[in-house]
């Protein structure tokens, strides 16, 4: 049983982790989008757009990430793979915070191994797939990053 309490502890937390680079990935969108209409704009026009994302950075991170995906499909800030990616990570975070253990009954399983193995498989590939996300909004917004630290 323990490692399905640390699979599900390192699930949480890489879910975590997806909220707060999302969120950075949303800062450097906004502030990047007044270059969407010209190459060039007024450096108070920049300022503002940076304070306006950092403001909307701020809002978001006090937000469910539920509350968050919905933001970034309204404001076109990934496209539709990497959201629906986003999806199924919140429906699996959410099952495990809300449903997993009394929907698995544990108690009745608990010594029953090869349902803990496969319990163990399912959340390592889950975990996978969360850590792969991340990876990929990491490179996403480090390539926004580079492309603030080139105008900034």
């Amino acid at each position: 049983m323990n490692e399905i309490y640390e699979l599900i502890g390192e699930y949480i937390k890489t879910v975590q982790y997806i909220e707060y680079n999302l969120a950075l990935h949303i800062q450097y969108h906004i502030t990047l989008s007044v270059f969407d209409e010209s190459d060039t704009v007024p450096k108070n026009v920049f300022y503002s757009a940076e304070e306006t994302a950092h403001l909307i950075r701020e809002k978001l991170s006090n937000r469910t990430l539920g509350q968050v995906i919905s933001y970034v499909k309204s404001q076109n800030v990934m496209d539709n793979n990497s959201i629906t990616r986003l999806e199924k990570i919140l429906d699996k975070r959410n099952n495990i915070i809300h449903h997993y253990f009394k929907d698995l009954d544990f108690e009745e399983h608990n010594s029953n191994l090869p349902f803990i193995f496969n319990q163990a498989n399912h959340l390592t590939n889950i975990l996978s797939y969360a850590e792969n996300f991340n990876q990929h909004l990491i490179s996403m917004t480090q390539e926004l990053e580079e492309q603030y630290n080139n105008v900034k």
